[in-house]
């Protein structure tokens, strides 16, 4: 069982297209999900970042259902490292420093990306904190739902599975099990 606990008190800006709104340490993550409330004491919103150095968390995103094998992003405008933290696990170094031409307006500069591989599968089913870091001050946090196929990598499952009427009413998706992914592909669209 992980515990959620509040980050450390920090006070953290939104950004919106249409302006900004304050927030503070023991906001709520998110309301309303169709998988359920994250567990009550998850806090901190994860959309925030710091005004003194700002990034931001993009993926998973909080709240999400997540399974397989997925990508994690986000950026940061100024670190020596990036790290990033699951429940409460050790701080984990993660890749920083790709280029991000969208964060150069906020930044000052490009090379802000951090990017990270999870295999959601290892962590068990349930709700799950990832956290992240810039030079050993948490900037970003989501809660995210992981659902498995009650292995960590699951091996010799073939599927094609139709969705009718998706992404538009009268379309086909076809998807593909994808083992590498351990998660469905669109394949084609009819």
């Amino acid at each position: 069982m992980c515990i959620f606990k509040p980050l450390a008190a920090l006070t953290v800006t939104i950004a919106l297209a249409y302006g900004s709104t304050a927030f503070a340490e023991g906001d709520k993550v998110a309301e309303n999900n169709p998988i359920g409330d994250p567990p009550e004491d998850t806090y901190l919103n994860p959309y925030a970042y710091n005004a003194d150095n700002p990034g931001y968390l993009e993926n998973p995103q909080p709240n999400s259902a997540q399974s397989g094998i997925g990508v994690g992003s986000g950026w940061q405008c100024d670190a020596q490292s990036v790290e990033l933290q699951i429940d409460d696990g050790r701080l984990v170094p993660i890749a920083y420093g790709t280029e991000r031409k969208d964060t150069e307006p906020v930044c000052g500069d490009v090379d802000n990306g951090f990017v990270f591989l999870l295999n959601y599968s290892g962590m068990g089913d349930g709700w799950h904190l990832i956290t992240v870091y810039s030079d050993g001050e948490p900037f970003g946090a989501a809660a995210f739902f992981v659902t498995t196929l009650g292995d960590k990598f699951v091996r010799g499952l073939e599927a094609v599975v139709e969705v009718p009427d998706f992404p538009y009413p009268g379309d086909t998706t076809v998807l593909r099990w994808d083992e590498a992914k351990q998660n469905f592909s669109i394949e084609s669209v009819e």
